[in-house]
């Protein structure tokens, strides 16, 4: 390596280097590590359209000059975009709904740099060169600092469960080789064995062709359960929830983890929640005739993986049963900080979240 006249300085005064690097590649690639893997293997970064957010069955067809669709089956694309962690960069929720998808990008891979920050001081040249192979060799030396730069408080860790819409078929299939998320889901067909008439476990190994879980009776109740699997799993690793907060499907998960229900009462709820809504299902047609209008009139929408036209005035059909299937429950103080989103209010005494619970069985 030359030493520019330019350059001369450095032998003179100690100079500091700070080395930092983020990417994001098509590829599952989120650092340079993982770029290097894709690389060395080979790895094909174009890959089939994901099915989330997009349903290519419905969106494709063969004909490139048709309006409102794709000619293509496959593409480059980014994972993970929509996991923009806009608190830890100090971003408003509000905000983040208004940046463009390279922005929020782009201050990712810029926090990641930083993460990944290292800095070298040296008096010459020659020390430069010497502290970089070192850094390389995954050696140690003086002059090399491999701590973060930015030592910023934890942020606090929630835990969100969804509601139903989202569900799909072998959702935590590939989970069931963990013993804890496998203990729970057999755990929860055990019980649910008194309940119902089908198997949870048949469900979640079932082949998509035989899949039910966008049936409402079946899928929220598979939904309930991989939330509280997954939970059940996250936390035999250490990671624990300071607060929690669940919507419709979801807010059942949330107070079982939270401590609110017993897995048996939270299960007899979900239960008890699909069976009513699952009634609903003949309005599944009425769905299809909407999003029939929609599209010969060209106007953007988006079907959920739903049989019921939840919080609408048909939910009132079902209130009263709803509502009936509650009046036993007997939940407990929270032992987690449990959010309702219901009331928007931490839930304080257990008669609060059954109140919250009863309500949202309403439109």
């Amino acid at each position: 390596m030359s030493f520019p006249e330019q350059n001369a300085h450095l032998s003179d005064h100690s100079s500091l280097a700070i080395l930092g690097i983020g990417c994001r590649f098509p590829g599952k690639v989120h650092s340079p590590s993982e770029l290097w893997q894709l690389l060395v293997h080979g790895v094909d970064g174009i890959t089939e359209i994901p099915l989330d957010p997009w349903n290519i069955q419905k969106l494709y067809h063969e004909d490139k000059e048709k309006k409102g669709k794709v000619y293509v089956k496959k593409g480059i694309f980014l994972d993970k975009v929509e996991e923009f962690e806009h608190l830890l960069l100090g971003i408003s929720p509000r905000e983040a709904n208004c940046l463009d998808p390279q922005q929020k990008l782009l201050l990712e891979v810029a926090w990641k740099a930083f993460e990944t920050q290292r800095t070298l001081t040296f008096e010459s040249l020659e020390q430069l060169e010497e502290n970089l192979q070192a850094f390389i060799n995954g050696e140690k030396a003086s002059g090399i600092n491999q701590d973060n730069l930015i030592n910023e408080p934890r942020s606090k860790l929630a835990f969100i469960f969804s509601g139903m819409g989202k569900q799909w078929w072998a959702m935590g299939k590939g989970l069931l080789d963990e013993p804890v998320f496998r203990e729970v889901i057999q755990q929860c067909d055990h019980y649910l064995s008194s309940l119902v008439s089908w198997s949870l476990w048949q469900e979640f190994t079932a082949d998509e062709n035989q899949s039910r879980v966008d049936e409402t009776e079946i899928g929220q109740v598979s939904i309930f359960v991989l939330q509280v699997a997954l939970a059940s799993l996250w936390r035999s690793w250490g990671i624990e929830p300071e607060v929690i907060i669940g919507h419709s499907v979801g807010e059942v998960a949330a107070a079982h983890v939270a401590g609110v229900l017993t897995l048996e009462q939270a299960l007899e709820v979900i239960v008890g929640r699909s069976h009513c809504q699952g009634k609903l299902a003949e309005y599944t047609t009425a769905l299809e005739a909407i999003a029939e209008t929609l599209e010969a009139e060209d106007i953007l929408y988006r079907r959920l993986n739903v049989e019921v036209p939840s919080y609408s005035p048909i939910m009132d059909e079902i209130s009263e049963e709803a509502h009936e299937t509650l009046q036993c429950l007997t939940p407990k103080k929270p032992s987690i900080p449990l959010v309702s989103t219901v009331t928007g209010k931490f839930v304080v005494k257990a008669l609060e979240f059954k109140k919250a619970l009863i309500s949202s069985q309403e439109r």
